[in-house]
């Protein structure tokens, strides 16, 4: 205790048909009349002409050689029956030589016929085009991706896939409720990717504050004046005094005037230790996450199509709804597609990360005040034969009932007496929603297309 005094290729098709016209050649001859003197020789018969050439490329049949000249009529006779005879015989060769070229010349036009459908398979027996089957069914020499006519729609010759990346697949790539299951050309589910998240914020319970704990007060201020209204410039600070306890004390007069005794005191609260309140409350509540867009790779694909060249692979056409193309993936975020698969370059993931939550809660230190009752007396403590000169509750200012008069030095006792502090609670803070969902990027695969 203290006082001081301070102030898409095409197909090649059809049939060459041969036609030949035969013509027939007869031989010219020359009728002779003669029918002169007996005793003279008949005159000599011309010579046949020479017979015409025949249609389709058969020689003329050559004339004969005039019959010699008979005397009289008899030599005319006679000279007209040879003729006659000779005429028959050619026109029978002619007919039998000119239907040789016939058939010779229908011989030739079905060879043409048969080296220009050489294309087609010995015994091969036209069937519809199965695209996928590495077979040429429909007899047209084309294998499906060669069959541009008939399979050009289902199937589709494929680039080998770049070195450091992995393929094919058909991607479907879209809203989620567009993918079931991979379609029957490409069985097996590669990867299920996604992008853009779909989310709603955390919501988070309120904050609130529990009792304040931890408060307690200390002494009040006390200051005795030399006047009966707290004014003076000179006084006395009682310090150091424990709660309960009641201190004598002597008051002297070391400044001021000496004459001025005590005459009243002056009380302010204590001051609070700092409580707490606990904070409850903040905690969140996460909806459901899913993908906006997905990205679904399917493989497995097991025809045995063919019709292709080199490296490359006749495979199906992936259904409506995909990618429209064979589709190759690295993982990572690639830049630059690898040609010739730089048709559609997708970015997409394996997983989010979620970040959401509710700030934590918090709470303000409680407003606090303190309460005590001082009371200052002369004489001896209270209970031992002094006399209560002044109570103050909590604070101000009152003066001496009965101040002492005489000249300093001056005895009175002090003691105080603590009441519960009144607290108006704490200020509950936080429990604001925060962060978001978003794509994973350890977890990013890029897909590159060849249409």
């Amino acid at each position: 205790m203290s006082f001081a005094w301070s102030s898409r290729p095409l197909r090649i098709g059809g049939l060459f048909a041969l036609l030949a016209a035969v013509g027939c050649g007869f031989p010219d001859y020359t009728y002779v009349d003669n029918f002169g003197d007996a005793s003279s020789g008949g005159a000599g018969g011309t010579g046949g002409s020479g017979g015409t050439s025949g249609t389709g490329g058969s020689g003329g049949i050559g004339g004969s050689s005039g019959i010699g000249g008979s005397s009289g009529e008899d030599a005319g006779d006679a000279q007209l029956d040879a003729a006659d005879g000779d005429v028959s015989a050619d026109v029978a060769d002619a007919l039998e030589e000119t239907a040789e070229d016939v058939v010779e010349a229908a011989t030739d036009g079905d060879a043409a016929e048969a080296d220009v459908q050489n294309d087609v398979p010995d015994g091969c027996v036209p069937a519809p085009e199965d695209c996928t089957n590495g077979k040429d069914d429909d007899c047209d020499g084309l294998v499906d991706c060669a069959d541009t006519d008939d399979c050009g729609s289902i199937v589709k010759c494929v680039p080998p896939t770049p070195t450091g990346w992995t393929g094919t697949f058909a991607v479907y790539t879209g809203g989620p409720a567009g993918f079931n299951t991979c379609p029957t050309a490409f069985p097996t589910l590669g990867l299920f990717l996604g992008s853009s998240p779909a989310y709603q914020a955390a919501t988070c319970t309120s904050c609130s504050c529990g009792s304040a704990t931890g408060i307690s007060c200390s002494q009040p201020g006390i200051r005795v004046f030399q006047d009966n209204a707290c004014s003076s410039t000179y006084g006395w600070d009682a310090a150091g005094l424990d709660v309960n306890k009641c201190y004598d004390v002597t008051l002297d007069a070391t400044s001021g005037n000496p004459a001025d005794y005590p005459e009243s005191v002056r009380v302010t609260p204590g001051t609070d230790t700092l409580g707490t309140c606990p904070a409850s409350g903040g905690q969140p509540t996460l909806g459901n996450v899913t993908w906006n867009n997905v990205s679904a790779l399917c493989g497995g694909s097991t025809t045995s199509a063919g019709g292709c060249t080199g490296q490359f692979t006749c495979m199906p056409k992936p259904p409506t709804g995909y990618v429209a193309g064979a589709c190759v993936y690295q993982q990572g975020v690639i830049a630059n597609c690898p040609p010739p698969f730089v048709a559609n370059r997708i970015v997409a993931y394996e997983a989010w990360s979620d970040s959401r939550g509710c700030d934590g809660c918090s709470c303000s230190p409680p407003n606090v005040s303190c309460h005590a009752t001082v009371t200052v007396g002369s004489g001896n403590c209270i209970g031992q034969g002094g006399l209560a000169q002044a109570t103050v509750v909590d604070q101000g200012c009152q003066s001496f009932a009965a101040p002492l008069t005489n000249s300093t030095p001056w005895h009175y006792f002090f003691k105080w007496t603590a009441q519960a502090p009144t607290t108006t609670g704490c200020t509950a803070a936080g429990g604001t929603p925060h962060g978001s969902v978003d794509p994973d990027p350890t977890t990013a695969y890029t897909i590159c297309c060849a249409y």
